[in-house]
């Protein structure tokens, strides 16, 4: 009678040891390639934003073709007496159907804050939901969180408009108060048509930028608001978009800031 044996050897499982060095390695790991992942999709959004930026323009300058070279206003008032309606930039474009995309009203049930549409092209990819409501809400500075909320106006036709970038003044006749500049669709008046001739640098020359106030008679903010903060994206009036790193820029290009005339890369000016 003979005798078989299984001369298989048993299985045996992972030691301790073994599995906590599996562990620390994929840790390891995942230290190592999280901060380029991060990275990676900062950089993404930064490339987002200044898409958006050509896009708003390419409106900007089919705006202008279809008005003999003027460029549409960063903030128009309204003024009876005139004959105008309340609107910016952002409601010309849209109106005009200058830009693709126009879903930019807010969340329901009157609240301004939450998730808004990232495919707006008004609305920063590294933007806050978050209103600018005044007060504690205004940045006190370029790395201020508060510069990347959205600022929202009423235009005509439109209901309320969010905007998470600013329109940069410059002389005082550059995109200002209804008494300095036309209505955007087509009235004919004499206050202060401001067309593409008149900017003395336009492949330097600052459009529109991450910051808060889509408008001019107010003061706007530029917003350190990529990269770790530490990038401004710019649209420059010849259409391309740049990125600049923030600690060059005003904190406040106001159009009643002379100073910034002796500033340039970019320029803030239209006399300069």
């Amino acid at each position: 009678m003979s005798s078989h044996f299984n001369s298989r050897p048993a299985a045996r499982g992972f030691t301790l040891i073994e599995l906590l060095v599996v562990i620390s390695i994929i840790a390891l790991l995942i230290a190592i390639l999280l901060p380029v992942l991060q990275s990676a999709r900062a950089a993404a959004r930064s490339v987002g934003c200044l898409s958006n930026l050509r896009q708003i323009g390419i409106g900007v300058a089919a705006y202008a073709v279809d008005r003999r070279d003027v460029l549409p206003p960063g903030m128009v008032n309204a003024d009876a007496a005139l004959g105008f309606e309340r609107h910016h930039m952002a409601s010309a474009l849209m109106l005009g159907g200058y830009v693709a995309d126009a879903s930019y009203a807010y969340p329901g049930g009157g609240d301004y804050n939450g998730p808004h549409d990232n495919v707006n092209v008004f609305r920063c990819p590294d933007g806050r939901d978050e209103v600018w409501s005044g007060g504690g809400t205004t940045p006190a500075s370029k790395d201020d969180p508060n510069g990347a909320r959205f600022w929202t106006m009423n235009a005509a036709g439109l209901g309320d408009v969010n905007v998470w970038y600013t329109a940069i003044g410059t002389d005082g006749t550059w995109w200002a108060d209804a008494s300095q500049m036309p209505y955007p669709f087509g009235v004919t008046n004499k206050y202060g048509w401001l067309s593409q001739q008149r900017i003395r640098r336009p492949s330097e020359q600052a459009m529109v930028a991450d910051g808060l106030f889509f408008r001019i008679h107010a003061e706007g903010y530029l917003n350190a608001r990529h990269l770790n903060q530490t990038v401004t994206n710019i649209l420059i009036a010849d259409g391309h978009a740049s990125s600049y790193t923030t600690d060059t820029l005003p904190f406040q290009p106001n159009i009643n800031n002379n100073a910034l005339g002796g500033l340039t890369d970019p320029v803030w000016r239209v006399d300069q």
